[in-house]
């Protein structure tokens, strides 16, 4: 799963923000300065993440392993102690904290001009029972038919019918 920038930005925030609040902070006086530990912090992850990529590549491995983490910390000072110790502390519960989360963008395309459109007053009853009967024909013909499509995507051509390639004699 890819993770979006703003996504991965607020959440590096929210847990620069909890750890603060634990340590005894309650408030900063302007949020550059949690932009500023914010721009520390993503340096050095992404400052591990190349060293252990490089670390990976060293040993001729494509994808990096633990050990590979590991001997990244270990270069960069960072005892493994350290991370357990901050593993095993209890973060506040998060209903204690107050974060408003940014909204992700619809990924579902809206018709700018749909606002400015009236609802059709021409279709009467009839014209929506049309409508629905023709809708389940075409899935009902789609579903029926012979054809099977090649690993179910839609933009290839269909296989012919089983009986003609299944049972044939080579």
């Amino acid at each position: 799963m890819k993770v979006d920038e703003d996504v991965a930005r607020f959440s590096l925030l929210r847990l620069i923000s909890i750890h603060l609040y634990q340590v005894g902070f309650t408030h900063v006086e302007s949020k550059s300065l949690l932009e500023d530990i914010e721009g520390l912090v993503s340096g050095l992850l992404d400052g591990l993440a190349h060293l252990t990529y490089a670390m990976a590549q060293h040993t001729k491995r494509s994808k990096p392993n633990v050990r590979d983490m590991i001997a990244a910390c270990s270069d960069q000072g960072i005892e493994i102690q350290h991370l357990l110790r901050i593993i095993s502390l209890e973060l506040p519960h998060t209903s204690d904290l107050n974060f408003q989360l940014p909204l992700a963008p619809s990924t579902i395309p809206t018709d700018p001009t749909q606002a400015f459109l009236k609802s059709d007053p021409e279709l009467g009853e009839e014209n929506l029972q049309q409508i629905d009967a023709l809708t389940s024909l075409i899935k009902k013909l789609k579903k029926s038919s012979d054809c099977e499509s090649v690993g179910g995507l839609p933009h290839l051509p269909h296989l012919p019918a089983k009986h003609s390639w299944k049972n044939t004699a080579v």
